[in-house]
């Protein structure tokens, strides 16, 4: 057996402390199981355990959710849901986005933050936003409804059918 021996994923620091994990080991079973189609994934040793899910009905960060149209109040009104492609905590923007601004696509709307990583959160379309969901500092789940989208008319084709 030759090659090097890899890090531990936790290791104690001092008697009755609790583990430090090492997150190199961590975040590549993490990946995995967003490429996956698994609903739930759960590790566990003597030290810790890890068990992440995945709402029903969510598929793989393959197909990672930029955008889905949500049901509008009104028929003829089409809006764009914004979802979390993460699990973590969701973060405003400095200066935060407030309903009515105006967005560009591809603008960073926010960000999710995931073992202290913050990953920005781009517009899928361009337009104004109509409804912010979840309050700065609050978990998301992937999948997760962040904020609403009117997209600029200019941009929207009719439905042909």
């Amino acid at each position: 057996k030759s090659g090097s021996i890899p890090a531990p994923i936790a290791t104690w620091n001092a008697p009755n402390s609790r583990p430090t994990l090492n997150l190199e080991c961590i975040e590549p079973i993490l990946q995995e199981f967003a490429r996956s189609n698994a609903l739930e994934l759960s590790v566990e040793t003597a030290d810790w355990r890890l068990r992440v899910q995945r709402p029903v009905g969510a598929g793989p960060a393959a197909a990672s959710p930029a955008s889905v149209p949500a049901e509008a109040a009104e028929p003829e009104e089409v809006l764009v849901t914004v979802l979390s492609s993460l699990v973590g905590l969701f973060r405003a923007l400095d200066p935060a986005l407030q309903v009515g601004d105006q967005v560009e696509e591809g603008q960073p709307v926010a960000q999710v933050e995931a073992l202290r990583v913050p990953t920005p959160v781009p517009a899928p379309c361009a337009g104004e936003v109509v409804e912010i969901l979840v309050e700065d500092g609050f978990p998301v789940e992937y999948g997760q409804e962040l904020l609403r989208i009117r997209p600029e008319e200019s941009r929207v084709e009719p439905d042909n059918d």
